[in-house]
């Protein structure tokens, strides 16, 4: 996927993961030349 569309399905997510009352931090993880994308 290009960075863009990355981008845009991190931010969909961070709306969800925000409204849980527990989470303390949550890092998006991208490596374009790899192909690689997610979170911990």
């Amino acid at each position: 996927m290009k960075r863009e569309r990355v981008v845009a399905l991190f931010e969909e997510s961070a709306k969800i993961w925000r409204a849980h009352p527990k989470l303390h931090r949550k890092n998006y993880l991208y490596d374009p030349e790899a192909g690689i994308a997610g979170s911990v």
